[in-house]
């Protein structure tokens, strides 16, 4: 994929098979589906609740990137 091309290093990390699922066509396909999935289940909820539910989706994707982060820069904890 194009990470792998583009990251060469990425092949060393012990994570490679999953980050090669994160950027594989299927995998954006199928979170484009949730997305969908999710804004018409959410589509009549009050706009706080909305709010509250785009705070928690926005603080859990940080999370990810920094685990990805120090996944790719090969940190500890």
């Amino acid at each position: 994929t194009e990470v792998v091309k583009i990251y060469a290093n990425i092949i060393q990390s012990p994570y490679h098979n999953f980050i090669e699922d994160y950027a594989n066509d299927e995998y954006i396909k199928n979170c484009t589906l949730w997305a969908h999935y999710t804004d018409k289940k959410c589509e009549h909820l009050p706009a706080e609740r909305k709010e509250k539910l785009k705070q928690i989706f926005r603080q859990a994707s940080i999370y990810e990137l920094c685990f990805w982060d120090m996944v790719f820069e090969m940190k500890s904890i």
